[in-house]
């Protein structure tokens, strides 16, 4: 037997030549084939209001400028000054959040545009807030209604007056997907130990949510995307407490959760509109106004926009000769 050292030199380089061209056109293919495997997170951040907006502003948290009158009503003044202050949620996903072009967007900021156009007022000043200084900025006379996804609760009811309700949303948890399985029912779920779960409106742990999870630690959190980054109180958590509708929209930035549905069908919760609990006549206004939009379609469209994200994504035209290769047409 002879080694020909020739000949195995000659292999070893076309098989060396060989594996670097099979890895080039595999990473190439790969990459070709990823393209747009995932773009839903872009889809939820480039969402924009519709057209003929009225002109608006975000200030910072802080009493009206312009006090009521004496014997003057919120609604009043608002005709008055033709301006309506709004409280809003910055980081509450679909219902209000700001968008890849750092402008104000979501559910309720269009129910607010289409509001304020509506009863013609010239202006919107947003004022944000938080849940845990909800009732105090109401109180304080920050805003003259909040409209960013808030649940109306018994434990509310005490604090604040709030409209008819315009939607009702389901109760959900978001975990990791790889734990969904865990998480699909409420028996797995109370055998586990030390269950920590975060939630950002304490308001919607209503007794009956309590008892069906009676082993679980809420823990309060400033934003839901402090479960979802795991920073600040988001830190070791188990699962987020949070509607099935809100859910659905963080997992489209975070694709590594899951929303998973373990409440029976019949626990769900209506979102309002609170306004300063004096004032009877935006009552009035306000309900009569939701059920006018209710009946017209409007809360429908903003629906199946927001939280279904129907009409949202961009189509792209077909493949063709005159576009692709000659560039005739863009």
């Amino acid at each position: 037997m002879r080694i020909q050292w020739r000949q195995l030199g000659m292999l070893a380089v076309s098989s060396a030549i060989a594996g670097i061209i099979s890895l080039f056109g595999i990473r190439s293919y790969l990459g070709y084939a990823s393209q747009g495997a995932y773009d839903k997170d872009k889809v939820i951040v480039s969402m924009q209001l519709p057209d003929n907006l009225v002109p608006a502003t975000i200030v910072a948290p802080a009493p009206n400028p312009d006090p009521l009158l004496s014997g003057e009503m919120n609604w009043e003044r608002i005709k008055r000054r033709g301006i309506i202050r709004i409280g809003f949620d910055p980081d509450n996903l679909p219902w209000s959040y700001y968008n890849s072009d750092k402008q104000l967007v979501g559910f309720d900021i269009e129910m607010a545009q289409r509001f304020a156009r509506g009863f013609e007022i010239a202006k919107i000043e947003f004022v944000p807030f938080q849940y845990s200084s909800l009732t105090q900025q109401l109180n304080e006379d920050h805003f003259d209604i909040a409209m960013s996804g808030i649940v109306g609760t018994t434990k509310r009811t005490g604090d604040m007056r709030f409209s008819d309700p315009y939607l009702y949303i389901n109760l959900a948890l978001v975990v990791p997907d790889y734990q969904d399985n865990k998480f699909s029912n409420l028996g797995s779920i109370n055998q586990m130990k030390n269950l920590r779960i975060g939630v950002e409106d304490p308001a919607i742990l209503t007794q009956k949510v309590k008892g069906l999870l009676p082993n679980a630690e809420f823990i309060d959190l400033q934003s839901d995307r402090e479960f979802f980054e795991g920073v600040g109180a988001g830190q070791d958590l188990d699962a987020l407490f949070i509607s099935a509708e809100e859910g659905s929209a963080w997992t489209l930035l975070y694709p590594r959760f899951q929303v998973v549905t373990p409440f029976p069908r019949n626990v769900a919760i209506p979102l309002v509109y609170p306004f300063p609990g004096q004032d009877e006549l935006l009552d009035e206004v306000v309900d009569h106004w939701i059920e006018l939009k209710k009946h017209d379609g409007t809360i429908q469209d903003a629906y199946e926009y927001w939280i279904l994200g129907q009409g949202s994504e961009q189509k792209q035209p077909r493949w063709s000769i005159i576009r692709n290769v000659l560039r005739w047409v863009d």
